[in-house]
């Protein structure tokens, strides 16, 4: 009961508290920058949004889903040792990339940034966010998994798009 209790809170803070403190500084941003706000209306940024969303909400969740599900760990388990995965996950949207959640979550947060019509949150922030990442993945937690999985690792990363799926790439088991 407890891990779920931990998934549910992780997601409310990852897909609600911190999309709108996006929004709320993507505004403070724009402002600074004086960079007018996005001014379609709301119906026009929610469709152009959901390309975007509809992608980065499966690849969030699902990535999460197969970390807990697959690994029997969540995606924290490099700042909490305790809830590291215990299995290298390479299935599901692993598959095809190796930091799947990284994209989606990307994509969430500038179709976010989108709706919100602040042009900070839709792609500065976003792009500052997925730098970010991809620094403290290829700093500690690509050589944690290695460390950790040795062999199978540098295969998976080998064979594994770090980001961005590639037609006809994927692991196979």
């Amino acid at each position: 009961m407890r891990d779920v209790v931990r998934f549910i809170l992780s997601a409310l803070l990852w897909l609600a508290v911190i999309p709108i403190l996006l929004v709320w500084m993507g505004f403070y941003i724009d402002g600074l920058l004086r960079l007018p706000s996005i001014g379609w209306p709301l119906l026009h940024r929610l469709l152009i949004a959901l390309p975007l969303l509809a992608p980065g909400l499966y690849l969030s969740t699902a990535s999460n889903y197969y970390l807990w599900r697959v690994g029997g760990g969540y995606a924290w388990g490099d700042v909490s040792p305790e809830v590291e995965t215990r299995r290298l996950v390479t299935v599901g949207p692993y598959r095809y990339m190796r930091n799947p959640m990284i994209l989606g979550y990307t994509l969430v947060m500038s179709a976010v940034g989108l709706v919100g019509g602040s042009p900070s949150a839709t792609v500065l922030l976003p792009l500052l966010g997925l730098v970010g990442e991809c620094v403290w993945i290829k700093l500690v937690e690509e050589p944690q998994l290695e460390e950790r999985f040795g062999d199978a690792y540098r295969e998976y990363r080998r064979r594994v798009p770090f980001l961005i799926p590639l037609p006809g790439r994927r692991w196979e088991d």
